[in-house]
């Protein structure tokens, strides 16, 4: 059986990077999410979007999950998620079928850093 949205935020270890993408260290989900007034945005980690267009450049967005831990049923992005500590682009960067090195789907544009703001 899969984890719980519990067990992962404390598994999986965002990177802490500073205001310039330096990489401070990392911890895990829950922390860097964790908005208390010792740290009200929580964390700066690397986190990165996807926003997929359609022909006719409509932009597809989804309400998060309103069981979801961080940010409920808000109206966000295609999706996104975060490069976790310890891995190595390689290890997830999988191209996919029909696109090849060098090339981007006429569909999605994938913005992995260069853009920074709180979650």
């Amino acid at each position: 059986a899969g984890k719980s949205q519990d067990e992962l935020m404390l598994k999986d270890e965002c990177i802490l990077v500073d205001e310039h993408d330096n990489i401070r260290g990392h911890a895990n989900k829950h922390s860097c999410h964790r908005f208390v007034p010792e740290q009200p945005q929580g964390q700066l980690h690397r986190a990165f979007s996807v926003f997929l267009f359609d022909e006719s450049n409509r932009l597809l967005i989804q309400q998060r999950a309103k069981d979801k831990i961080t940010f409920p049923s808000v109206w966000t992005n295609t999706c996104c998620s975060h490069p976790l500590f310890g891995q190595q682009p390689e290890e997830v960067d999988k191209p996919e079928q029909g696109v090849g090195a060098g090339q981007r789907s006429p569909l999605a544009l994938l913005m992995y850093d260069g853009i920074m703001q709180h979650e």
